[in-house]
């Protein structure tokens, strides 16, 4: 008889665990029922919160009522309006 290796699963929600019965991980916590990841996928998504960090830290002297899409879009429109005046 062979046994079954038993895996804990943690959910990085609730702290809840649970032994998982199939070898996959289930799609979400059983208790809270927040989507699962692996402990890889969470330090990924911990490094994109240290690049989206970055970012906020990059862009923080830009008031919030400012919409960068919006100041882009006009300058790329100035800019057209001097090439087609030249």
């Amino acid at each position: 008889m062979v046994a079954k290796r038993v895996v804990l699963r943690r959910c990085p929600v609730c702290e809840a665990e649970w032994a998982a019965r199939k070898p996959e991980p289930p799609v979400k916590c059983p208790r809270c029922q927040a989507p699962y990841r692996e402990p890889e996928q969470d330090a990924a998504h911990e490094g994109d919160a240290a690049i989206l960090a970055g970012l906020r830290k990059r862009f923080a002297h830009i008031p919030s009522d400012v919409n960068l899409a919006d100041e882009l879009i006009a300058e790329r429109r100035a800019e057209a309006a001097r090439e087609a005046s030249q």
